[in-house]
């Protein structure tokens, strides 16, 4: 999720935005109705927040397919077994701690090297608060993680090597954790683990939203109340990204979807317009800042 604010030009008020959180926009205000809009800086691109926000999704669970983890309540871990998949078919199980704090699941440069992912040196980097500070770590495509018998395909890891131990492999994140509903019982010392079962192709706005580059082409601004607006979509990954919607949302509450794009092949990229009312007639938007986001995207 991209957070970003810049200067809203709204006839005949002003209303100034500030950039959040990393890069300032600056604007000259209009200074009269009749007058034409200064120009607005183009935002640059923030860092992309490691815990984005995507809309749950309507889903079934799979009780026959539960996944059931006896636990020590004495340890402060537990600890899975899953299996990686690399995309020249390469396997590797490892034992992996189950970190509801972990955005995004972890492995290791000597993991990658073994399975045959590759980390470009401009990969995309998420940075993340940890314990021991910030850490920013590049982020690649795994072509799939096994749980049990439940095969996760393609999900966005982390490579951070700090994050393995003698005793796990890496840490198993939200992006593998949100597909089961997760039951956790301490009398018996069990965790079970129901896979989610989507009724049609599932969204995964949450793995691919560290992949793409979302900007507004050229001035970003709100005239008159409107939005009207083309964002970009760079495709950093390594594999062909479809059904892209871009989602803008403002702080006063109003959401806006982009326009779909069909397909974003790798380095490609998309474009999507979104326009819309952001401010009703009259009303004061305050410093408002809006967020850029994924509604939804599958790979």
């Amino acid at each position: 999720m991209i957070r970003v604010a810049l200067p809203l030009l709204l006839s005949p008020m002003i209303v100034a935005c500030e950039l959040e959180p990393e890069t300032p926009s600056d604007a000259a205000p209009r200074t009269s109705p009749s007058e034409p809009a200064a120009p607005v800086a183009a935002p640059q691109q923030p860092t992309p927040s490691p815990t984005p926000a995507i809309e749950p999704e309507r889903t079934d669970v799979d009780p026959k397919h539960a996944i059931v983890v006896d636990f020590d309540p004495e340890q402060t871990g537990i600890y899975l077994s899953v299996e990686l998949e690399g995309p020249s078919g390469h396997s590797k199980r490892l034992d992996y701690l189950f970190d509801t704090g972990a955005s995004f699941t972890t492995i290791t440069r000597e993991t990658a090297r073994e399975l045959g992912v590759e980390i470009p040196a401009d990969a995309p980097r998420l940075e993340f608060d940890t314990a021991a500070g910030k850490r920013s770590d590049p982020m690649v495509q795994l072509p799939a993680l096994k749980l049990g018998s439940v095969r996760i395909p393609s999900l966005a890891v982390s490579i951070c090597d700090p994050c393995a131990t003698r005793r796990g492999a890496g840490l198993l994140g939200l992006n593998v954790i949100r597909e089961f509903v997760i039951q956790t019982d301490y009398q018996t010392s069990q965790m079970r683990l129901l896979p989610r079962v989507y009724p049609a192709r599932p969204n995964r706005a949450y793995d691919i939203q560290p992949m793409l580059a979302l900007d507004v082409d050229g001035v970003a601004q709100v005239l008159d109340g409107q939005v009207e607006w083309i964002v970009s979509a760079k495709n950093q990954s390594a594999v062909v990204i479809e059904g892209v919607i871009p989602r803008v949302n403002f702080e006063n509450g109003t959401q806006l979807r982009g326009e779909p794009i069909a397909r974003i092949e790798p380095g490609a990229i998309g474009r999507s317009k979104i326009a819309g009312k952001v401010l009703d007639d009259g009303q004061d938007g305050g410093a408002l800042s809006y967020t850029l986001s994924l509604a939804e995207a599958h790979w």
